[in-house]
Parts: C-alpha cells; sequence; structure tokens
C-alpha cells in the first residue's frame, strides 16, 4: 500500500513538472502552441453550455452561430456520448479554462496509472512499468492532442482494454467478462478515433494469442476447450459492447451515405475527402527515426525537415 501511494505521489509530480506551469495556472491559462486555434473552439462550447445551462436554453441548438435561424451544433452526426457528458458536467460546473485543463490533467494522471498497472502486471517490474510510463503516458502524441483536440487525450483506455484482454485470458470469468465490456464501451463512446485505435490493438492481440495458443496446442501445452471459451466470450463481449455503443454511429453512417454519393470532396464535407488530403498531416518517413518536432532537447534538429518531402 505504501508503495502504491509513492508511485501516485511520483506521477503527481511528473505531471506538474512536465506541464509546468499548467497546474499552478489552471484557472488562467491554456496550453497550445501559435499556429492552432481549435482549442477556442472547444473553450466557446464549454461557455455555451454552461450559459445555456444558467439561461435554460437548448444544448443542442445556439442561434449564437448563423443568427437569426441559428445552427444545430450535431448536424454532422459525430458525437461521442460519453464524452459529451464529461464535458457538459464539467462546464455547468467549473469555469471554460478549468474545464479544458482538468481534462488534460486527468487524463495524463490515468494513462500514468493505467500503463503503469498494465506492465506491472505482465513484466512484474517496477522499472519496466515505469519506463513504459514515461514512454506512453507523457509520449508527444499526448501534448500535441491537450494542445489542440482534448478528446484524443483519452488514451488511457487502450491500455485499459489491452489489461481487460489480457485478465480474460488467463481467467475467463464472469467479472474478466464484465471488466473487459466495460472497458471496450468507455473507449467507443469517448472518442471515434480513440475506439479504432483500440480495436485495432484488441485485433492485434487476439491474433497473437490465437497464433501463439495454437502452436503451443498442436506442440501439446495447451488445452484447447479453454482456448474455445477466451474465443467465444471475447466476441461476444466486443459484440455487447458494439450493440450499446451503436446509437451513436447511426448519424455518422447516415451522413457518410449522404455526403459521399451527393456531395463533392472538400475540406469541408468530412466524409468525402479529395486523394491529395491523405498526405496532408500523415506521418513521412523521417517521421518514424527523429523525435518530436516539440521534444524539449532536439525539437529543434527535427524542425529543420519540416516542409521537406521526407
Amino acid at each position: 500500500m505504501r508503495k502504491n501511494i509513492i508511485i501516485i505521489v511520483l506521477f503527481i509530480l511528473l505531471i506538474a513538472i512536465m506541464t509546468f506551469p499548467l497546474v499552478f495556472r489552471i484557472t488562467k491559462y491554456l496550453p497550445g502552441f501559435s499556429s492552432t486555434d481549435e482549442v477556442y473552439g472547444t473553450i466557446w462550447d464549454s461557455w455555451r453550455i454552461k450559459y445555456s445551462w444558467d439561461n435554460h436554453l437548448s444544448f443542442k441548438n445556439t442561434d449564437f452561430i448563423s443568427y437569426p435561424f441559428g445552427l444545430n451544433l450535431f448536424s454532422s452526426g459525430y458525437a461521442s456520448y460519453l464524452y459529451l457528458g464529461i464535458l457538459y458536467s464539467l462546464s455547468i460546473f467549473t469555469t471554460p479554462v478549468l474545464t479544458y485543463n482538468l481534462q488534460i490533467i486527468c487524463n495524463f494522471f490515468l494513462g500514468l496509472l493505467i500503463t503503469y498497472a498494465l506492465i506491472r502486471y505482465i513484466t512484474r517490474s517496477m522499472a519496466g512499468a515505469l519506463l513504459g510510463v514515461v514512454a506512453f503516458g507523457f509520449s508527444p502524441y499526448q501534448f500535441v492532442r491537450s494542445w489542440q483536440h482534448i478528446s484524443l487525450t483519452y488514451n488511457y483506455l487502450i491500455p485499459l482494454s489491452c489489461f481487460a484482454i489480457i485478465m480474460l485470458r488467463e481467467k475467463p470469468h464472469n467479472r474478466q467478462a464484465f471488466f473487459l465490456c466495460g472497458a471496450v464501451l468507455l473507449a467507443f463512446s469517448l472518442d471515434y478515433a480513440i475506439s479504432f485505435f483500440t480495436v485495432f490493438a484488441l485485433a492485434a492481440f487476439f491474433v497473437y494469442s490465437f497464433f501463439i495458443n495454437w502452436k503451443m496446442f498442436f506442440a501439446g501445452g495447451i488445452n484447447q476447450d479453454g482456448h474455445f471459451i477466451f474465443i467465444k466470450k471475447f466476441f461476444i463481449i466486443v459484440a455487447i459492447a458494439a450493440i450499446l455503443s451503436l446509437p451513436q454511429f447511426f448519424p455518422v453512417i447516415k451522413k457518410r451515405i449522404l455526403y459521399s454519393s451527393k456531395s463533392p470532396a472538400s475540406a469541408f464535407n468530412p466524409y468525402h475527402r479529395s486523394f491529395d488530403d491523405l498526405f496532408a498531416q500523415s506521418a513521412r518517413p523521417l517521421s518514424y527515426f527523429l523525435p518530436a518536432a516539440v521534444h524539449p532537447v532536439f525539437g529543434k534538429f527535427t524542425e529543420q525537415f519540416i516542409g521537406s518531402s521526407l
């Protein structure tokens, strides 16, 4: 118990250092970089939610845009239920700036905590778990998304889902089944990109597990019935989570069919994009070898290559 408390305190200190001075100015300042203004849209929406709550206005429609006709803010069909619930709850009881920053701090902390628990469970090594925590919890991705797309910082659900499927593989009991179903359902309900990453991670683990277990089975080292129980429960659990989260995907599917067939590709059509957009913000060869441009030590070196074909 004492070690766990020390680990938690260490994580809090690391977050305070790595995000400095955010923790000490959490109610007044926002992290970000000069080339984006997307964070202000989230801040405005937090203000609008609070204003709508205090004045008994609709959360879905607003006439602050396209007055006097107003605008349906969810007309694109994109609406992750749980993320909206978190955003709305925080916006009502806190300030817009604090709503944004609390998500950053909490998601950093949960990412560190869950990653530590996962790696410690697998390796039984505290040093290895701490190294994995720094690599995943403080990745450049997490910082850049914190400065631009806050819903994409809920990526702690990926290691949580991996933790759940590993426990189900080892002990395919109802408790582990509920754990995995809850983790996948959370991932499906927070952000569509996070749900995609989670599905990819689970699929990779399933393929790996299937290959390793069948290899051991033919060598006479694994029980076939236990392996099939895991496979059956895995597909049932994922199907249940997908069905429960399906209503939020219906508008997206509908818009996808409508836009892809009746409107040309453009930056204003999220469901039909031109082929050139595939390369606009994609990784290029050197992206896999050089540190991020926001790296505190090597970032200046990487900046020299931005804009080149590599």
